[in-house]
């Protein structure tokens, strides 16, 4: 098993990230959120690019929408869509000073 080295900062952010994911999935399991969302939702929230370059990597996967009669429409998983999101965006969210702490330990970024 191979161990990768975390800033504190990256730290923070994973614990911060995990927190909101414990959040959504209580709010799914209360019914105060919907388990899916339709993958136009999910373009307006994280962008067509971004949503189509996950399902292809395989990150996220469709679910057949069903009750909807004969469409050929798709949901997606909030938590799924949530996790490829918070994790993609890890770098992204440190401060500039972390990022150069982040570079020390692991070169380009």
């Amino acid at each position: 098993m191979n161990l990768i080295p975390l800033t504190q900062a990256m730290l923070q952010q994973i614990i911060k990230k995990a927190i909101i994911l414990g959040e959504t999935k209580r709010d799914i399991e209360l019914s105060n959120i919907p388990p899916h969302i339709s993958r136009n939702k999910a373009n307006k929230i994280y962008h067509k690019a971004t949503v189509n370059a996950w399902l292809k990597s395989g990150v996220i996967k469709e679910y057949p929408d069903i009750g909807r009669g004969k469409t050929n429409a798709v949901r997606l998983s909030v938590i799924e869509l949530q996790m490829a999101a918070l994790s993609c965006n890890l770098i992204r969210d440190l401060s500039e000073k972390d990022k150069a702490e982040a570079r020390e330990m692991y070169g380009e970024i």
